[in-house]
């Protein structure tokens, strides 16, 4: 084989690797969700509305807050993981003054707390000091506003999940 076939066959090959990388899903550009899957994630949360909170549940006859979260995107066909400190981990991270309808937001609720522990789904955004989630708490499923104090000083994060 010439130099020159070596070299093409080297370049076939490589082009040919690259066309089947770009194939596979760890390559593909995930894009976020789009207004109209927002606007089904904030009414799928709001159907727990009420809903007994009960720690590991997983239904309308009682729920957690990382239960909810999974709940609610495993109905728009996206898997996440059951646990709130894990789900913190998904998406992109986001700025307070960037959030939208349907991002996730966590907390740490345990004094001298490390791990993220709580979790709730932003449902409104009406101006830069009322931004209302949807979480599972002590009251059962209901709306908040983030900028209440408690919440402010348990605040760890925000992601937004890509579809």
């Amino acid at each position: 084989m010439t130099p020159y076939a070596r070299q093409f066959t080297l370049y076939l090959a490589i082009i040919f690797l690259l066309f089947n990388l770009s194939s596979c899903k760890v390559f593909k550009k995930h894009k976020t969700i789009t207004e109209s899957k927002i606007s089904r994630v904030v009414s799928i949360a709001r159907t727990y509305t009420s809903v007994p909170y009960k720690f590991g549940g997983n239904d309308y006859n009682g729920i957690d807050c990382s239960g909810l979260i999974c709940n609610v995107y495993q109905e728009m066909g996206i898997q996440l993981p059951r646990v709130s400190w894990q789900q913190a981990e998904r998406g992109l991270p986001q700025e307070i003054n960037h959030l939208r309808s349907g991002d996730l937001l966590f907390f740490i609720t345990q004094k001298g707390g490390t791990q993220i522990n709580h979790a709730g789904i932003v449902t409104d955004v009406r101006n830069d000091q009322e931004i209302m989630f949807i979480h599972a708490g002590s009251k059962g499923v209901r709306e908040e506003n983030l900028f209440v104090s408690y919440w402010q000083n348990a605040f760890a994060k925000a992601v937004r999940i890509l579809d």
